[in-house]
């Protein structure tokens, strides 16, 4: 049993301890000053900036560099509505966009900018004939913690 074991052990291990230690000594300083506990899921390059997926107290997130390993923002993945604010409940419920379907709702905090909550929506109720989304709009609302639309883009 423990030739069986210890190889898999290994394996797991293996697969667990990617992340910080592949990132340049820059990044994985400013990470570890932000999210000294986090566990990191993967990272790459976009543009000129570092993507890093984490999950930091049992939340998802994704979070932004520059690389001289400053922080520029991060995206906390929120799984349901109910779990945003009551503000920012009433302020969709009122946005005239409550009866469009919510696919991804996120909480984005940085340095320059005040807390806010990004909703990705859709009206993808339109099918055509081929049962494809072929009429869907998409739309991304970001609200203040008041509750007021702030920005949005898309249709």
């Amino acid at each position: 049993m423990k030739k069986i074991l210890l190889p898999l052990l290994g394996i797991a291990l293996a697969f667990s301890f990617t992340g910080k230690k592949d990132l340049p000594p820059t990044i994985a300083a400013g990470v570890n000053a932000k999210y000294p506990d986090a566990k990191i899921k993967g990272w790459e390059m976009v543009n000129d900036r570092y993507k890093i997926k984490l999950v930091a107290d049992r939340n998802k997130e994704v979070t932004w560099f520059s690389t001289d390993g400053k922080w520029l923002r991060t995206e906390k993945r929120l799984a349901l509505t109910k779990d945003l604010p009551a503000a920012v409940k009433l302020g969709f419920r009122h946005s005239g966009y409550a009866d469009w379907k919510v696919d991804n709702i996120s909480e984005v905090s940085s340095p320059d900018e005040p807390l806010r909550y990004m909703l990705d929506i859709d009206n993808g109720t339109q099918l055509d004939s081929w049962h494809y989304d072929a009429f869907k709009k998409e739309v991304l609302l970001y609200f203040d913690r008041n509750g007021v639309i702030t920005k949005k883009t898309g249709a």
